[in-house]
Formats: C-alpha cells, structure tokens, sequence
C-alpha cells in the first residue's frame, strides 16, 4: 500500500468515526498555505531535510555572528532608595520589572491562609502601579495588601531579584495615607496567623513571634525571613 492508499483509507477511517471532526480538531492532513501552496513545499520531507542539513552547517557561524551582534546588556539594577521620592521610583520599577511569573504566591504563607491573590507580590505591584496612574481602589481592596508577614520569603524566589518587602513598605504607606487605617483587617489576618502558627511553621518554616497587644490593632510587625531550618 502506497502512501497515497494508506492516507486514504485514515481519512476514511477518521470520517467513520468522527464525522463531526470533535476528536483531535484542528488537525490536517495536507499541509496548506497561502501563494498557491508554494511556501507549504518547503515542508515536504524532501526539501525539509534539506532545510535542516543547511541549518546544522551554517548553526556554529550563524551563532558565532549572533554573539558577536548581540547588544549588550547589564545585568544590573540601581536600585532606588524606598525613601527618594517617596518610594515613587522604586515602585514603578519594580512593577515594570515583574515578570508576573507567580513563584511568590507558591511560597507566601498569606495567600495560603487567605486564599485571596491581593495580598501576593505580583498582585501588589500591580495594585502600586494603578495607585500611580489614579485609579481608585475599594477600601476592602486598599486593606488587602496589609495582611503581609513581610517574610522576605518572595524575595528569597523571585526571578528578578526585586526589593519586594521595601515595595510593600511604601505601598503600604501610600495605602494608609489615601484609605486610612487598616486596624480591622490587620486584627483579624493576626487572629488568623495565631490559630494557624503550627501550619506556617510546618509548612513554610517560619517561627512567629509573639506579638504584643499594643501591636494587634496596628499593623502586622515586620520580621525577617528568619525560619526554622532555613538561611536568613
């Protein structure tokens, strides 16, 4: 059987089976292509083989000349002073810098326990940025951020390497200053970090300290990323 009788007889196959076309859709048969066809032949075995055996001689010069063109790039970043300009600068960019990659939510201990993505690096940084083009926030949203441990535990996996805890430092100033105080909500996520100390020490090996009444109301102590079992 050629290749033409057997492509055939799966075609027959598949209407049999399939005369809707709802299993595997959007696969095809024949190659198509705009220009009578034509740029669809270089997809044929043939001339495709051929394509490739020139590409695997011209890949050591054509990577050798990429090298040499590449732009340079730094691998650096000044990064602002959270107090200049009232942190401005720092957390635009930071936000503009965020890849939105989502490896700070997989190791925030607040959104694990809050379920709630606003309290999230990434969702933060964004939060900043609308704050500084004038968007307007609803209060319950502008309280969200505070439900932070400010753990450096983001810091610790983010890809960019951004200053996250100076980021949500300022945020959180910017926030109290525009919404107010976030005393209710803060009360409530510390109740939470309370009945919850031994799954956060399970889970993400952070010990929490105990805090002092007078701080209950407030605002959520800032600690470092020192935990059990785990390089500050």
């Amino acid at each position: 059987m050629d290749h033409k009788e057997s492509l055939d007889r799966l075609k027959r196959k598949k209407q049999a089976i399939d005369p809707a076309g709802t299993l595997n859709p959007d696969k095809f048969f024949k190659i198509k292509g705009r220009f009578l066809g034509i740029p669809a032949l270089f997809l044929r075995p043939i001339p495709f083989r051929m394509i490739l055996a020139a590409s695997h001689v011209s890949a050591p010069a054509l990577g050798l000349l990429a090298r040499i063109t590449k732009p340079k790039r730094s691998d650096s970043w000044e990064v602002p002073d959270k107090e200049t300009d009232q942190g401005k600068s720092l957390l635009q960019q930071s936000a503009v810098r965020c890849t939105s990659c989502g490896s700070c939510l997989s190791v925030c201990p607040a959104y694990h326990i809050t379920g709630d993505e606003l309290v999230a690096g990434r969702t933060k940084l964004r939060m900043a940025e609308a704050l500084m083009n004038g968007v307007e926030l609803k209060q319950e949203e502008a309280y969200a951020p505070f439900q932070c441990l400010h753990c450096g535990l983001c810091e610790e996996v983010c890809q960019t390497r951004l200053p996250l805890r100076d980021c949500y430092l300022v945020l959180e100033a910017r926030l109290e200053e525009r919404y107010g105080s976030p005393a209710e909500t803060v009360r409530r996520f510390v109740e939470r970090l309370d009945s919850d100390r031994e799954y956060i020490e399970d889970i993400f090996g952070l010990d929490l300290p105990e805090w002092p009444p007078r701080d209950r109301n407030t605002r959520v102590p800032a600690h470092g990323p020192a935990a059990k079992g785990r390089e500050a």
